[in-house]
């Protein structure tokens, strides 16, 4: 019996297990859903909000579901509440201050620059939701990695009894904490160089590829993990990505990374790139020329400078402070 099947019949066994239909949430992909014994089909949405129903007193639950939102989303709650992806992590907060998981996911959901309000009315940003991570739980491997992501090349934080840490030892760290740490292996790998290796907490030795190749067997969903590989190698060259399947070339890789993400821009510049009077199919069917690759760039381009230029503004004009 698998961990999904376990709660199953967990939930079979009691229904008002809210505990049981969080994890089981857990367990599913974007977009899949899962049947209950009953017969009921529910998606991980779904099943958090029936664990809130259920228990509208856990604070992990509504950080767990505040997870499952886009950005400006609002979702209604059993209660009637309307409610967005910063006020499901700050609900958490006010249930549960010493949720370090909670303070990780809110500063996951904030934008560079911005800040957030939390229920003891402490306006904080992006790194000190982080830091406020790994002082409730030192062990808390996804708070190093994202920390990690905070800073410049060269640029250090200090953490107590740590002293200042750089990017790589940052996510050496999240590994130490979690070998499982996806993240960690890709931000590692976009700081070594072609040729060097780096050594794991382990003791094991890596180079940019395998750490590439290791974060995407640990997230195989993770559209800029495929084209930040690409990236890495030749355009004559293959890499095998599991034991026992077949090379994957530059090109399929950059195809793969649409696949999961038709907006990922990386992908798209380095196709163009290798095209010459060639097409190239996408995963949706769709058929691009050289000339269609290069229009699909532009676009990309403008939305993203749209996006960081909205992004100035709300900050401006204070959209984005939450209060609860």
């Amino acid at each position: 019996m698998n961990q999904q099947q376990l709660y199953l019949h967990a939930i079979a066994f009691d229904g008002s297990n809210a505990r049981a239909y969080q994890h089981l949430a857990s367990t599913l992909g974007r977009g899949e859903q899962v049947t209950l014994l009953s017969g009921e089909r529910m998606c991980a949405r779904s099943l958090c909000l029936k664990a809130l129903e259920l228990n509208p007193q856990d604070a992990q639950g509504y950080s767990s579901l505040g997870v499952l939102l886009r950005r400006g989303e609002v979702i209604t709650l059993p209660d009637g509440a309307e409610i967005d992806k910063q006020g499901l992590h700050l609900k958490a907060i006010a249930i549960d201050e010493s949720n370090s998981v909670a303070y990780c996911n809110l500063a996951n959901a904030l934008g560079w620059g911005e800040t957030v309000t939390l229920p003891n009315r402490e306006e904080v940003n992006k790194t000190a939701l982080y830091l406020k991570a790994i002082e409730l739980d030192n062990q808390n491997s996804r708070a190093y990695s994202h920390l990690a992501s905070m800073l410049h090349s060269k640029e250090c934080v200090t953490l107590p009894g740590k002293g200042c840490m750089d990017k790589q030892q940052l996510n050496l760290l999240a590994l130490e904490c979690d070998g499982s740490n996806a993240k960690a292996y890709a931000s590692l790998a976009a700081l070594a160089d072609g040729y060097g290796r780096v050594r794991l907490p382990s003791g094991k030795e890596m180079t940019q590829r395998q750490l590439y190749i290791k974060a995407i067997a640990l997230d195989p969903n993770n559209s800029t993990y495929y084209s930040s590989l690409a990236g890495v190698i030749s355009k004559k060259d293959a890499v095998v990505l599991a034991i026992g399947s077949a090379p994957v070339s530059k090109w399929q890789l950059c195809v793969r990374a649409i696949g999961l993400e038709s907006s990922n821009l990386s992908a798209y510049t380095i196709l163009h790139a290798m095209v010459g009077s060639q097409t190239v199919l996408l995963p949706n069917g769709e058929v691009m020329t050289k000339d269609d690759l290069q229009n699909r760039v532009t676009v990309l381009i403008e939305l993203r400078r749209e996006d960081t230029r909205q992004g100035f503004s709300n900050l401006r004009f204070g959209k984005y402070t939450s209060v609860p």
